[in-house]
């Protein structure tokens, strides 16, 4: 439901960061492909601090560590079920 709002949004303003950071959260939980929202988001708008650690959290569950640009956010100590926790 909410992921249409957003879609809404996005058609009306296509450079709204937001609702492109907001519909890929809602993806994300309901097991849909939702990471390239999240990196619209931050095409967009850089500032979007929550984008860059779901971003994280996404790419640790997955192990694709690799796609994130810096080290394994699990060397910065950040545990597995901890990423879980994120993103639930």
């Amino acid at each position: 439901m909410l992921r249409h709002f957003y879609s809404s949004a996005i058609e009306i303003d296509k450079k709204y960061a937001e609702a492109y950071f907001q519909r890929g959260v809602a993806k994300l939980r309901l097991n849909q492909r939702g990471i390239q929202d999240i990196n619209k988001a931050l095409a967009i708008d850089r500032r979007i601090f929550q984008a860059y650690l779901t971003r994280a959290a996404y790419y640790g569950m997955k192990k694709q560590v690799s796609e994130l640009g810096f080290p394994s956010c699990l060397s910065f100590g950040m545990e597995l079920p901890l990423l879980s926790a994120y993103m639930s």
